[in-house]
Order: C-alpha cells, then structure tokens, then sequence
C-alpha cells in the first residue's frame, strides 16, 4: 500500500482529536490558568500548532492542485516538482502528530498527577479539619462549663443562645428562663443595656476588648457587678455571628473597694495636711507613710523614703544604736513615747526633733508599727545662737510662738499665735500665759510642768487651751529655756500647734469603730468590751448582771411597706426611748438591724431586772409617728443572768438570744429568762431533728407493710405502709421513737412525701409480679393542711403512670388537731379528684369524731386497736365497736378494725357485721420482699369463713 495514503487519514483523525483534546482541556483549566497568569502562553501554543497545521494544508493543496492551480505557473518548476514529492509530504504530517502528542503529554504530565494530588490532599485536609472540628466542640464545652466564672452566648441581636453552669450560679436564672431572650433581662436596667450595647456591641466592635465593668441584676433583684470580657464572633465575610461574654462577680470588691478608697482618701487628706510632720514606720524601722510636713521638715519626698530604713536616712551614725533601742522599747512596752533628738536632712543638715510616738497595735494586740508626729525644735534649741533669724522665723512660721521673761509675763507673740489663740498681739502682751488655760488640767499638772522646764530647760506635750472665744481647743506645745552666755535663763520661748484635726480625726476613727453611726450607740465591739468589763466589776463585787437580747417585732413590714429611710428614723427613735428607759449604770448596744441588746447591772437575781424589762416593752411598743406616719411595733426579748447563765460573753449573748426566740414563739411583746433545762431540750430535740434530715438525706428511712384483708372471703384488699428508721448506730428503730421529735416541724412533709413516693413505687413492682395490692398512708395534718400538698400528690402520681391513683389510700388520723376542718375537706375533696381515697384513722380517741365524719370525705373508717384489744373484756369497749361499726353504715362509709391478735378477736368483729380487719392475728409488718410468698400462703380461718355477710 503507498504509505502516503496510508499517513493521509491517519494524520486528519489524529489532528481532529488533538483540537477537541486541546480545546476541551483549555475550556477546563480556564480558570486555573488564568489564576496563574498563563492564558497568554498557552494562546501562543495553540497558535504555533495552528500554523504548523496550515503550513501542512498549503503543501498538500500545492501537491493536489486543489487551491494552488493559479499559482503554478509562477513557481518555479524544481521547486513545484519538490514539493510535489509524496516523500516530502510526510514530514510535515509526522511534524504536525508529533506537536500534538507532544502537548497532551505535556498538558497530561502537567494537570492529571496535580489533579489526583490536589484532591488527595483535599480530602485529608477535610478529614482533619472534622476531627478537630468535634475536638474542639467537646473543648469548648468542657472549658464553657467548667469555668468559674458566668459565661453568656448571645446572637448577633443579643439574643441569649446559651449559658454556662457559673452563670446559673451567679445570676439564679436557669437556660430554659434565657433562652431566646434579650439580654436586656439580665443587665440593672435598660438604660445601662443600651448603654453597654453602645459602647461594645456593634459593628465596629472590636474582635476583644479589655474587661470592662457593668451592673447585672440577678433573678432575685439585687444588683451584681460583673467584670466582664466580651468577644465578637465573626463569619469569613466578616459579619458578625454573635457574642460570646465571660463575667466575674466583683460586687464584694466593688464595694470594698470603694468603701477602702473613701476611708483611706479622708484618712489621707488629715494626715497629709496636718502640721506635724507624721511619719509611720513597721517593726523593721522602715518607713511605711510620709506625709508633707514629713517632706518640708527632712526634705525627702515620699519615694525617696518608703520602704527604706529611717535610721540610714535621718539619724548620724554616732547614735544609730541609742535611737535603734528607743524603737525596741517602743515595740516591747506598747506606750507611747516623747523623745528629742538629731537628724539629718537630705540637704546634709543637722536638726532637733521632738518626736511623739504612738505604737500601731494589730488585731491580736502585737505592735506592728509606730506612727510618730515630728516636730522641728532646732529653732527653739539654738534661739539662743540665732536670735536675727530666729526673727524671721517668729515671723512666718505656722506654729504659734510666745516669749516670756522668767518671770512668765508674755513679752511677745508672733501672728500665728494670734491666728490660733483668737487674743491680738496688744491684748496679751504683758499677761501671764494662764489667760490661755482652759480649766481642764489640774494645778499638779502645771507644776510638773514648771518643774521638767526648770529642770531639763524645755517641756514637751499636749495641752488643752481656751481661745478668746472661750473655745477649749488642743495643741501640741513646746517651752524651751533661752540661756544667755553664761547659761543664765534669759527668756522662756513656746511654740505650738493647734492639733484639733488631728484629735477630731482621732475621735472620729474611735467612734467609727466602737459606734453605731445611725443611732450613737455602741456597737457589738464596744458591746463586747463594755460587757467584759461589766463581768469583772460584778464577779469582783460578788454580784449579778443581766444581758438583754432585744428584736423588734414587724420591723421588716415597716421597711418593706415605707423604705428605709423611715426605717433608719423609726430606729432612732426607738433606740432613744430605750437608753432612757435604762439606769445610768446600765449599757445598751446596736448590734445590727432591728437587734439591741442591753447590759444591766447590779442584779441580784432575775425578777430585780423585771421593772427594766418592763420599762424597755413599754419603750419598744409605744407609736412613733414618721413624716406623719403612725407606726407601732414591739420587742421580744431574752434574758441571761451572769454568772449562773454564762461564763463568758460569748455564752451569755447566745443564752440570751436563744431565750429571745422563745419570747418570739411565744408571741411576741414579751420578754423570757433563759431557761438551761430548755436549753437542754431545746438541743435534743435539735440533735433528733439534725439525726432526721441525716436519715431522710442518706436513705435510711425503709417501709415495712401490714396486710389488710376480708376476714369472711380471705381477699387480701390492700397493706398499710408503716415507716421504720434503718439506723446504722442503733438498727431497726419504730416509728414511735423518731417520728414524735419531727412532729410539727417542716421535716415531717418531707418524710410524709417520701413515704407517697415510695409507696406508689412499691406498688407499681408489685404489679409487675402480678399482684395488685392498694396501699395505704398515713399523713400527718401538717401535712395535709400544708398549701402545695394536692399539687405535690399531683406530681407524686404523675411520676408514677402505670399505677392507678385509686391504689392509693391515704390515712388522716382523727387524733390529729386540725386547725380548718373546712380547708381540709377542700383539700381532701381536690385529691379525691385526683383519684385517691381517703380513710379517717384511729376513729374514735379524739374529741370530734362526729364532727370528722360527717365533714371529712373519707370513704374508710378505721376502728382505733385501743377498743379492739379490749373488747373481749371490756363491754364498754365492745359497745364502741358496735356503735363505730353502726355509725359507718349509716353514713354508708366502709369499716375497718386495726388490732386483730387472735381469732376471738375477728369472730367479735365478724359478729358486729365488720369484715375487714389488720392485726398480728392475720399478718405482722413485713418487707416488701416477703409480701408476694405471704399472699400465696393466705387462709382465712375457718370460722371466719362461716359467718354470713350482714345486710
């Protein structure tokens, strides 16, 4: 075969493949090459190929004639003979299957490995990116509600989406009360939300946020500040998804914070700006305050100085040791201390001090520090030596100076002595220094005075003085001797300062600490040390004193109904009338809220304090009117004796508080003496009520079941749930021996609503066995006449589905004092609704059996074991049962017989037409467990089963 028709059509099939091929890869990868930038170069390619291709097609029409006829004159003709060689036309077809082959190689080596190793790698990036999808959720989880603090999601209109466990502990709410919620239910107020919304909740938010402080309110209304941090949660388009907030509960901080600003600001502001240098210094002698006169007198400012040892920096080396004793005597005595001495000033001068030291005891009486006031007496110590710039000095100091002759008589002041004293320079001049004395001093202390001045040249301390307005006024004064060359006494030079802040400051520190500051009275410290005092006066004089524990009574409905404004005056009052109501021997005390308490001296026994007691009810019970508003209240309060009530304050204040609460059980207005045989009741019955809640708490309480049955046709009809305490200490204990010290108290709904539940779960396994046995409660009235008993019943059933109600008997005991028999027919009527019976226990031991029955709707009677047990012997006790039995059938309710012991016992019974019965005589309590064997086991005896049913 030629091969050139063989090359022909091999050649156009494999060029048509390779365009398509080509074409189909280019449209494909578009996108990629463009991202890369080689749209261009592969146009080029394609280009090179086309041409390559057209080269080929104006050969092959040369050689066949088909488009080149015109021209084939004008070429020459070796070179038309050439090309028209069959030969030569191979080699442009070869040329043009060779580029093309080789450009799918090239495009296959190029995309096809990239291709598989992209998706390879995408598909493990996805893989991981899942993984860590998942372990982040179960981190983000676990750190969400481990975390302390409260966290918040909220959506990108602030709506709650969730919360974590630290934030139901902080705010009270729980998620199903959030969820879906604005967040404005959890800020102070809507002002604040919005305020909070501005500042860091909008678009331009940033992604964090320093933590920043808002007011939260919490479930119950009080107000909680929260250190919150708040981060924006944003989609790859940057959208905002959400918030997330974490918030730290800084309400205690706040306030204390605040509360230690204020305190510290104002102790601050006295201290800074007193004119005495005050320097405070811990054990170790260094320096801990520096005030400004501090600074003015040494020159060092307070950097400069705390935190360094005071002896390096005021004192010469030569007497370190003498002034290091001083601060040793200063921390072993606890007294203060006068001393003078040298030193030295960051300038390199030498100056005399006087230095007034007051130790800083702490909290367990130890001396932690020293506060000194300092005074510069170097002017006063070299008067002598520098009398013209002393002049100046006497001039423009702030102290208050005066010179006498040695006689006394005042021979000059300068215009700060005028400024403190009131008196002008002309009206004392001439007089004698006792124009100043303010009486408070006796004439001993003046002549101590003299005689150190005469002795040592110079006198230091406070005093008190009396300014020409007769005010009395304290200040701190030095008198120093002026000698002359010889050493002879010229003239006597005082300086002072008026320290009247500094002793205000001082008052008012002791009063905020020992004062009650709404009603002046003293506080539980001041109290405690009053109180001690008193113990020790009395125990010396072999006498009695009295604590007075007084609670004023509907306080809380005056705060709650007025504000506490008119509280706070109702308190002022009352606290007045009450001081007036005492001795001048006796004490009372604010020890917080509505609570005073009174210490009586001089008692010999309890009834002397009776007329105080009476005069302090009368005080408490009398009307106040308040911004004309009639308000009336009343006190209760107990009464302890020292010693035979106490032997410390601590007991004392107990008793007597203990002894106020009885007074409130006993109906308010009244006072109680503290009884010790009541107080020893009092924490049995507390010890038995504690051992209770233990039981009640660990599951230790168990049910035993006592069958009940028709005697005649043997049908078991039900079982009475008895409670039993499984006590690990003393083992099976009867109801008889626990159940009377919960009587009446909150503890015994709780046990009745374990019994319920129990009981009803009991029944439900005993179906599961195929028994259906009803079961009976006894429940007390506490109970019953409890508000939220027929909805609790309600939920006790709900829990329990598969059991009917109607197998649920529920036993009132007649002996039992039901305030409203009318409430608990109601009460009854509404779980009767519910589906349950109701049975009237121990019919007929208490005082309105009638009265029960005909109101209460109980369907059973039962006939208290006390007339069965005796009936054989008793007539009297046989004529209840009959007549019990014969009220039952005239009311039409059914009867029942507890106390069944033998046989006689329900063969009487069957004789007065009562059929159904419990007892030792058909079954003991037994557990649950032994219930199904029993019940097979069951038969009547015969001769109960010959006795005809009564019409």
């Amino acid at each position: 075969m030629d091969i050139f028709k063989l090359i022909t059509p091999i050649s156009y099939w494999v060029l048509a493949t390779l365009w398509v091929v080509i074409i189909g890869v280019y449209l494909l990868k578009l996108r990629q090459l463009r991202a890369e930038g080689a749209v261009s170069r592969t146009v080029t390619v394609l280009l090179i190929i086309l041409a390559i291709d057209a080269f080929r097609t104006i050969v092959e029409s040369v050689y066949f004639g088909l488009y080149f006829n015109s021209l084939y004159g004008l070429i020459p003709k070796s070179i038309a003979d050439l090309l028209s060689q069959p030969a030569l036309l191979i080699i442009p077809k070869l040329i043009n299957i060779f580029a093309g082959v080789l450009v799918i190689l090239l495009l296959i080596k190029r995309w096809v490995p990239r291709d598989i190793h992209e998706r390879k790698e995408a598909l493990l990036a996805l893989h991981a990116a899942k993984s860590a999808s998942v372990n982040n959720e179960n981190l983000f989880n676990s750190i969400f509600n481990g975390v302390t603090d409260a966290c918040i999601f909220a959506d990108s209109n602030r709506n709650i989406v969730s919360i974590n466990q630290g934030f139901e502990l902080m705010m009270g709410y729980g998620i199903d009360e959030l969820e879906g919620k604005t967040a404005s239910i959890i800020y102070e107020s809507d002002e604040e939300y919005e305020r909070q919304g501005r500042i860091h909740f909008n678009l331009a938010a940033k992604e964090k946020v320093t933590p920043y402080e808002a007011n939260y309110r919490h479930k119950d209304g009080s107000i909680i500040v929260g250190e919150t941090s708040r981060i924006v949660i944003r989609t790859l388009d940057d959208q905002i998804l959400g918030y997330v907030g974490f918030i730290r509960d800084v309400t205690d901080r706040k306030k204390a914070t605040t509360a230690l600003q204020e305190s510290t600001a104002m102790l601050s502001h006295h201290v800074q700006n007193t004119p005495l240098g005050c320097i405070s210094w811990d054990s170790n002698l260094n320096c801990i305050e520096w005030n400004k006169s501090a600074e003015k007198i040494f020159g060092y400012s307070p950097d400069e100085v705390i935190g360094h040892a005071l002896l390096e920096i005021l004192v010469s080396e030569e007497i370190r040791d003498d002034i290091n004793n001083i601060g040793k005597i200063l921390f072993k005595g606890n007294k203060c201390t006068r001393s003078s001495n040298e030193n030295i000033t960051k300038d390199g001068r030498t100056i005399i001090c006087e230095w007034y030291s007051t130790p800083i005891v702490g909290v367990n009486g130890e001396v932690i520090g020293v506060t000194s006031l300092i005074l510069d007496i170097t002017e006063s110590k070299q008067a002598e030596l520098k009398l013209k710039h002393a002049a100046s000095v006497f001039t423009h100091t702030n102290q208050g100076i005066t010179i006498t002759d040695t006689s006394g008589v005042i021979i000059e002041v300068n215009d700060a002595f005028s400024a403190i004293t009131g008196y002008a320079r002309d009206e004392v001049i001439g007089q004698n220094p006792r124009v100043l004395q303010s009486g408070r001093h006796s004439p001993e202390f003046y002549r101590e005075m003299w005689a150190t001045l005469q002795a040592d040249g110079h006198w230091t301390g406070e005093i008190w003085n009396k300014r020409k307005n007769d005010e009395i006024y304290p200040e701190m004064l030095t008198i120093s001797a002026v000698l002359d060359a010889t050493g002879k006494v010229q003239n006597y030079v005082a300086l002072f300062n008026d320290i009247t802040a500094i002793k205000e400051h001082q008052e008012q520190l002791e009063r905020i600490a020992h004062y009650d500051t709404l009603t002046n009275l003293p506080n539980r410290t001041l109290l405690a040390d009053r109180l001690t005092q008193s113990m020790v006066q009395v125990r010396r004089r072999k006498s009695s004193l009295a604590v007075v524990f007084l609670d004023l009574d509907k306080f809380k409905d005056v705060n709650d109904a007025y504000g506490h404004d008119v509280g706070d005056k109702l308190l002022i009052v009352i606290s007045r009338r009450l001081k007036e109501a005492l001795r001048d021997i006796d004490t009372l005390a604010r020890i917080g809220g509505d609570e005073f308490v009174a210490v009586l001296m001089d008692i010999e026994k309890g009834e002397d304090c009776e007329p105080v007691l009476e005069r302090l009810l009368e005080a408490a019970s009398g009307s106040v009117t308040v911004e004309g508003i009639m308000l009336k209240v009343s006190a209760s309060m107990g009464v302890a004796i020292y010693p035979q009530d106490g032997i410390d304050a601590d007991q004392l204040l107990r008793h007597a508080d203990q002894a106020m609460y009885v007074a409130k059980h006993e109906g308010k207005n009244c006072y109680h003496l503290f009884d010790t045989a009541q107080n020893i009741a009092m924490q049995i019955r507390h010890d038995d009520l504690q051992s209770m809640r233990k039981a009640l708490d660990q599951s230790e309480f168990v049910l035993y079941y006592q069958p009940k049955v028709n005697m005649r046709t043997g049908a078991i009809i039900g079982a009475e749930a008895l409670i039993r305490w499984l006590s690990p200490e003393r083992g099976l204990v009867g109801p008889n021996e626990f159940l009377p010290a919960i009587e009446n108290h909150v503890i015994s709904i709780e046990v009745g609503e374990w019994v319920i539940d129990t009981a009803l779960g009991q029944i439900a396994a005993w179906q599961e066995l195929g028994l259906d046995i009803p079961v009976s409660v006894n429940v007390s009235a506490l109970q019953l006449q409890h508000d939220g008993f027929v909805t609790c019943l309600a939920a006790l059933l709900e829990a329990h589905p598969e059991v009917a109600p109607s197998s649920l008997e529920i036993e009132v005991l007649e002996t039992s004092l039901i305030d409203d028999v009318m409430q608990v027919s109601a009460t009854m009527l509404a779980c009767i609704e519910l589906g349950v019976t109701f049975a009237l226990d121990d019919f007929g031991t208490g005082y309105s059996s009638l009265t029960y029955l005909r109101r209460l709707p109980a369907s059973l009677i039962k006939i208290d074991q006390t007339f069965v047990l005796d009936m054989l012997t008793t007539p009297d006790d046989l004529a209840i049962v009959e007549g019990v039995v014969s009220l039952a059938k005239s009311f039409k309710h059914k009867v029942i017989a507890e106390g069944v012991e033998t046989i006689a016992h329900g063969t009487t019974l069957l004789q007065t037409g009562c059929e159904l019965a419990q007892g030792y005589g058909i079954a003991r309590p037994m557990m649950a467990k032994d219930i199904p064997e029993w019940s097979v086991n069951w038969k009547p005896d015969d001769a109960w089963r010959e006795f005809s049913p009564h019409v």
